[in-house]
């Protein structure tokens, strides 16, 4: 279960909410622009150096309070979480998952 999303549309602004200026400027572009601007073609795919190329934040998180609060139980949890603040963006993953699965939490909170 994913706990939050960090969404930018031109209705957040035409509504008077400013958005973080890095999301702003990752929405502007398409997924291939993404990979062509910061990705050095290299398989299997460096997520960790794209974020850094964008200049997102990233780090493990422990998430027992937050999946506590929202009653997660069983094979429920949090895996990753998106968040701005500011003009900063940043993507937190669980300490629970194992080395491999980081760089798809990354990928997939990148790719809200």
């Amino acid at each position: 279960m994913e706990a939050f999303m960090c969404i930018y549309s031109p209705e957040y602004e035409r509504g008077g909410v400013s958005m973080c200026k890095k999301i702003r400027e990752i929405c502007s572009l398409t997924p291939n622009k993404i990979l062509e601007k910061h990705w050095d073609g290299k398989i299997p795919v460096d997520v960790i150096s794209i974020l850094s190329n964008i200049g997102i934040h990233f780090g493990e998180k422990n998430f027992k309070l937050l999946e506590d609060s929202l009653k997660l139980t069983g094979e429920d949890a949090v895996l990753g979480l998106s968040f701005a603040i500011g003009d900063e963006l940043g993507i937190l993953y669980s300490i629970q998952i194992n080395s491999d699965a980081i760089n798809y939490v990354l990928a997939h909170e990148l790719g809200h």
